[in-house]
């Protein structure tokens, strides 16, 4: 995969990477969120570590805040 741009929000480490790549964007979060989260994220191609939304729909609002507040709890020591 080429990456074209990447962007990081930090907060005690790293919570969310997102990349931009030709066919998709991907959200790059630890994996422990993603797992917590599979349910509603199933819709979505993943691997491992990241989501990858196609360029041609929209990322909902909700669901970035959402994995964001669990990656920010994970990085203060709880969990997602």
């Amino acid at each position: 995969m080429h990456q074209l741009q990447d962007a990081a929000l930090l907060l005690q480490g790293r919570l969310v990477l997102f990349g931009l790549s030709k066919g998709h964007m991907g959200l790059s979060v630890r994996t422990p969120v993603l797992e917590d989260k599979k349910s509603e994220l199933k819709m979505y191609t993943m691997t491992k570590p990241s989501l990858h939304v196609p360029l041609e729909r929209e990322i909902p609002d909700l669901l970035v805040k959402k994995l964001v507040k669990a990656a920010t709890r994970m990085n203060e020591g709880g969990s997602a």
